[in-house]
């Protein structure tokens, strides 16, 4: 006797011929296909947050590069004059 069973009104006949596992449509293999309405929205939620802390932390290493290019021209203003001083005093 040949086992047979019963899936959405087919019969499928298991004999001693090899059927690859993917070619028998069972309840048991129901293939994931798509993400879930949940994974979809932690994954969003999770990649907010790592794209606005590398904004913030990109936002803050715009502003410390003003602020040090600032202290730059006035330091480089500051030794200037004091080159310019120090030459007038040589001179008379």
């Amino acid at each position: 006797m040949i086992p047979t069973f019963e899936y959405e009104n087919y019969y499928y006949r298991l004999e001693k011929s090899i059927i690859p596992i993917f070619m028998i449509n069972t309840p048991y293999q129901i293939k994931q296909e798509a993400f879930t309405l949940i994974e979809l929205v932690v994954s969003i939620t999770i990649l907010s947050v790592v794209l606005l802390s590398i904004f913030m932390i990109y936002s803050n290493l715009i502003q410390v590069n003003r602020r040090l290019e600032v202290i730059r021209i006035v330091q480089e203003n500051i030794r200037n004059v004091t080159e310019q001083m120090a030459s007038d005093i040589r001179e008379k």
